[in-house]
């Protein structure tokens, strides 16, 4: 672009401010007046949540810091959970893509070995409820996840045996996962084997 159409462009841009401006007729009176109501709103809301340290706290796993300024904003940040955390009395073992939700298992095995059916019981009647035998499937997270898992001082350790899964072969055998060499294979419902239960979180 040469000298004379800059000087063109410029002008042309010069006319369409001064006409976009004249057809507002907000002053700058108006507008700071409107920007003091929209402050006092903002201050009016309540404040939820409890203030540890400098954080607001405004729900599981949202943390809300900052003074709420324009020199120091607040910063939400909605942070995932991470297999090894505690979580609602349990330890994660499994998170789903959102990482907002997931399984925990339990922090130690069910008191004593048990046949199958007395472990899907166990896990029913578990205090605190919603925690369930697991699946084969999920008995090889477990297994997987494990080192995590023992990791949380929590977590009371898995022993080197076999641990019942929910998962059912037949009337009388159900799947077990050996956590000593990490093979699944088939149990007879009447051998007592570990029980570790496991539930849901959100």
């Amino acid at each position: 672009m040469n000298k004379k159409q800059y000087i063109v462009a410029l002008g042309l841009a010069f006319t369409h401010a001064t006409i976009g401006y004249a057809v507002n007729p907000a002053t700058k009176e108006y507008v700071d007046a409107q920007f003091a109501i929209l402050q006092s709103q903002i201050a009016a809301i309540g404040k939820q949540g409890a203030v540890v340290g400098g954080v607001t706290t405004a729900g599981d796993n949202i943390s809300v810091t900052g003074a709420g300024i324009a020199n120091d904003p607040y910063v939400v940040a909605n942070s995932a959970r991470r297999v090894g955390e505690q979580q609602d009395g349990g330890i994660i073992f499994l998170v789903d893509a959102t990482g907002q939700a997931g399984l925990i298992t339990a922090t130690a095995d069910e008191p004593a070995a048990a046949m199958w059916q007395d472990a899907m019981d166990a896990c029913t009647n578990k205090a605190g409820g919603g925690w369930f035998l697991p699946t084969r499937t999920q008995l090889t997270f477990l297994w997987n996840n494990r080192y995590l898992i023992d990791s949380n001082d929590a977590n009371g350790g898995f022993t080197i045996n076999n641990y019942w899964s929910s998962t059912q072969s037949d009337a009388i055998g159900a799947w077990v996962q050996n956590f000593e060499n990490g093979s699944q294979g088939l149990g007879d419902k009447f051998n007592n084997f570990q029980v570790r239960c496991v539930r849901a979180f959100t």
